[in-house]
């Protein structure tokens, strides 16, 4: 008789403690926060007639209106005032490819590359920009100070072949000498601090408003492994970091 009431009670205490540990788990998931969505980037298209222009869209970010924010700027900066079919404008058409790369998870370099045509120009042409958007606050983050040692060291490096060239793929013989002599020499601060875009391991730099037969607009590329002093502990720490969590592949431009 006494072992059938220990063996109740045994059953009784079993009970509770599975019932108490039930009530305890379902407290605890209540009460959990909810996971925060992982970060996405696509590439999304704005069409207007036969123009399309591609842009950069951000998702998941934890603050929601730094993230209206900074789409509201991508799509902006990709497609300003392209699609306007009431702009005063001599193109008829213009395609525009996007790539972005984020370093970091945190600074997003975007760039874009048009090509304008129409029946009314002698000839259709080619342009670029780019910007480096910060993710914790929805802004640019235009110094390329921030990255690069902006001086004679990086004179010194466009001219010793420290950077490749990307566009044109053929160029003059002093293609390097006036590339840095414009870059850095005739133009304010201004300009330099947005014609440039990160890579996936360097940075890249660029000259708009180029001579149509000279390829519209001059790019060149170098990698971390070569900027040695150029490259400031921002610029180096990024890009330690190992492959950047997006990398948008740009496609090639129509001809």
């Amino acid at each position: 008789m006494m072992r059938m009431t220990w063996t109740k009670l045994a059953a009784i205490l079993m009970i509770f403690a599975l019932s108490l540990l039930a009530c305890l788990t379902v407290g605890f998931a209540e009460v959990a926060p909810e996971a925060q969505p992982p970060m996405t980037i696509t590439i999304e298209t704005a069409e207007s007639g036969e123009s399309r222009i591609e842009y950069v869209c951000v998702e998941g970010l934890e603050d929601a209106d730094t993230q209206e924010m900074l789409n509201a700027y991508l799509r902006w900066f990709s497609t300003d005032t392209f699609l306007d079919e009431d702009a005063d404008r001599a193109w008829d058409t213009v395609e525009g490819k996007t790539a972005y790369t984020l370093l970091g998870g945190r600074y997003l370099s975007v760039r874009t590359e048009y090509f304008f045509s129409g029946e009314n120009i002698a000839y259709p042409w080619a342009d670029i920009q780019a910007l480096v958007f910060d993710l914790t606050t929805g802004e640019p983050d235009t110094q390329l100070s921030d990255y690069l040692t902006v001086d004679e060291e990086l004179r010194s490096a466009i001219l010793n072949g420290t950077f490749m060239m990307i566009n044109p793929v053929e160029a003059s013989e002093d293609f390097l000498e006036r590339f840095a002599e414009d870059y850095l020499d005739d133009a304010d601060p201004e300009y330099y601090n947005i014609n440039f875009y990160l890579t996936e391991d360097g940075v890249g730099l660029f000259l708009r408003d180029r001579i149509h037969a000279e390829g519209d607009y001059w790019v060149i590329e170098a990698p971390l492994s070569k900027l040695g002093g150029l490259a400031t502990p921002k610029l180096t720490n990024l890009l330690a970091g190992g492959e950047p969590d997006y990398t948008g592949l740009i496609e090639a431009m129509p001809t």
